[in-house]
């Protein structure tokens, strides 16, 4: 993979980080459960270190951020968080659920493109975490619908 589409991939995904820490931030203050909620400021800190490993990545590539990363990605962020919000948790537990499952998939894919030692660090990092958000989100909701609470 040529150094220009490595750039590209990493904007795409600093794009998906910001996105996903104003998604979450806004959910955050929409549910009502206090323990999904701290949860969800957690996993948007997570994300946020995500966001600057990779700003530190693309810099590494004498990249910055492009525009669409920094200013769309975040207003995305807030009405999709303001939206799920509002929808119930059991729906924005699954729906994050599906969108970590991409960015794995994204994550995945990308690593296996790349041979750069201290890129595939931060990636390998960043698939993880992703993951980790994903499974606490599904075993939350299944714990929900369990007891009766899709609402």
């Amino acid at each position: 993979m040529d150094q220009q589409a490595i750039v590209d991939k990493l904007n795409w995904f600093y794009a998906l980080e910001l996105t996903q820490i104003d998604n979450y931030t806004a959910q955050a203050e929409f549910v009502s459960d206090q323990y999904v909620s701290q949860a969800l400021k957690r996993f948007a800190s997570i994300e946020q270190q995500h966001a600057d490993n990779i700003a530190a990545q693309m810099k590494r590539f004498d990249a910055i951020p492009g525009k669409a990363g920094n200013i769309l990605a975040p207003q995305l962020g807030k009405v999709l968080g303001n939206i799920l919000g509002a929808s119930g948790i059991f729906l924005l537990l699954k729906t994050n659920v599906a969108i970590e499952q991409k960015a794995m998939s994204d994550y995945k894919d990308f690593i296996a493109e790349i041979n750069d030692a201290e890129l595939l660090k931060v990636l390998w990092s960043n698939l993880i975490d992703e993951d980790l958000h994903s499974a606490w989100m599904f075993n939350k909701a299944e714990q929900l619908a369990m007891e009766g609470e899709k609402g």
